[in-house]
């Protein structure tokens, strides 16, 4: 293998209703197991009523990749700074997979790593799943349907692309996550201070991290490196000018004080949504899944999974 890294295809699944208003943690997870059951790159693995098990699909370009989903692991399990809540469903990634003994633990697949665990949503409130996937990487969005513009979410896999190959472990990726935490996602997700796909530094709100190349045992929290905002129309024969904006997603790690270049995110930038729901209206060539915690036209910022 060798960077550039292959281009990742998206395609969208769902939504899958929980078919309650006030959900357990089990009917959350096994709406998710329903959903999983559409997809083509994930598989689920095994399933109890507390957690989930799944798999980067076999033969793909990440094989071994697994994240595992459940209730409050205990003591000692968490990603720091997440802590315990009742209510809230967690996410833990572990790249180089292995046999799952016991799934709330630190070390869940018999010594091979994994992250620990973060919050990814409060599981009593959500109605209906929504979730992007490719080969590579994988997106899951929870909706409480009963409220305007709130959801949760989770993005993990190989995620960034890095400089060169120095930046990046043998197989040329850098495995991560995001997640919004118990705390939902807030409109304006990538800009405001302490939102989705950015670092909050607190007990239920977003966080993002990886395993840091140079040192791949060492699970390390990120955070966005840019400083402005482009402009670069995402879509074929349109021109929208500063209307859109487009801009690929640099993140630094946080785990020392002098913060290192860890790479980009592949092929999901920022946008305003009401200018790119204004684009895919107009018939215009979609290139671009669009994602935005509002409901209808809004400038607020949209997440784009981009085909290129």
């Amino acid at each position: 293998m060798a960077l550039p890294l292959p281009s990742l295809s998206w395609t969208k699944r769902g939504p899958q209703s929980t078919g309650q208003t006030a959900p357990t943690a089990q009917q959350v997870i096994d709406a998710f197991d329903t959903l999983l059951g559409t997809c083509t790159h994930w598989t689920k693995v095994s399933k109890a009523a507390d957690h989930i098990e799944v798999r980067a699909a076999a033969g793909g370009p990440i094989p071994n990749f697994k994240f595992i989903m459940g209730i409050d692991p205990g003591a000692g399990d968490y990603q720091l700074p997440h802590n315990a809540q009742a209510d809230a469903l967690y996410v833990g990634i572990g790249p180089d997979g292995g046999t799952l003994t016991t799934w709330n633990t630190s070390d869940p697949f018999s010594g091979n790593r994994f992250s620990k665990y973060w919050q990814c949503c409060q599981f009593n409130v959500i109605e209906s799943i929504h979730l992007v996937e490719s080969a590579e990487v994988l997106a899951v969005f929870f909706r409480d349907d009963s409220v305007v513009n709130k959801f949760w979410g989770f993005i993990l896999g190989a995620m960034w692309e890095g400089a060169d190959a120095g930046s990046v472990e043998a197989d040329d990726r850098i495995y991560g996550m995001a997640v919004s935490g118990k705390t939902s996602i807030d409109v304006n997700f990538w800009n405001a201070t302490g939102q989705f796909m950015s670092d909050s530094n607190n007990v239920t709100n977003d966080l993002i991290g990886g395993f840091k190349p140079t040192a791949p045992t060492q699970f390390e929290r990120f955070d966005k490196a840019y400083t402005t905002v482009v402009t670069d129309s995402q879509f074929s024969g349109v021109s929208l000018g500063a209307s859109l904006v487009n801009l690929p997603m640099y993140y630094v790690s946080k785990a020392t004080a002098s913060d290192y270049y860890v790479g980009v995110l592949r092929q999901m930038r920022i946008g305003q949504e009401f200018a790119n729901m204004t684009v895919l209206n107009s018939g215009a060539v979609q290139k671009a899944i669009v994602f935005s915690p509002v409901v209808g036209p809004s400038t607020g910022d949209c997440l784009m999974f981009c085909e290129d």
